[in-house]
């Protein structure tokens, strides 16, 4: 599979040479199977072969013992990677962007490994001010689920604002309503 994204042969020799170079293809596979882009496989593996690499260098030479080295490696690759961008991104960005790929490769290479994942956010706002207020437009307005859906978003937002005034809100535009 790593064929179809890289084209020089050396390349792909150089990749599965590696001694993660089988979990790699599987990975590889995976994100063709899930439909992502080649930009994404282009951006994944050159990372998913330094953390290989430096968990080498730590002395772990087994797929078993890589969850451990993870936390480090983030660390490592904020504090010395060049990040060549026109905004500079904040910490927590830089470590989502590396652990994202890491954990997601590491959840095809090691059956059960469940990494952190995403955080996940409350679907449903106001629970503790105002606890049945979904339910009371769900019943009692008829609001279908989609409009709930849409309206719980930007509550979400606006919750957050009121508990957190001086934070900035990131407000997210749904697609299609730009």
């Amino acid at each position: 599979m790593l064929e179809r994204y890289f084209v020089r042969p050396a390349t792909v020799d150089r990749l599965r040479s590696s001694w993660l170079g089988e979990p790699l293809d599987q990975y590889v596979a995976w994100l063709t199977t899930e439909g992502y882009a080649a930009r994404n496989v282009h951006h994944r593996v050159p990372i998913i072969i330094q953390f290989g690499m430096f968990a080498t260098a730590r002395g772990v030479h087994t797929i078993a013992a890589l969850p451990a080295q993870v936390d480090d490696f983030v660390e490592y690759w904020i504090s010395r990677h060049d990040h060549r961008r026109q905004i500079e991104p904040t910490r927590e960005t830089l470590r989502k962007e590396i652990r994202g790929p890491i954990e997601q490769f590491l959840r095809i290479a090691i059956p059960g490994f469940q990494g952190r994942g995403r955080a996940r956010r409350r679907l449903t706002p106001f629970t503790g001010s105002v606890p049945r207020f979904f339910q009371y437009l769900r019943e009692e307005r008829g609001l279908r689920d989609a409009t709930l859906e849409g309206y719980g978003h930007h509550l979400l937002c606006f919750e957050e604002y009121l508990e957190h005034p001086a934070r900035p809100v990131e407000w997210v535009v749904p697609r299609g309503a730009e």
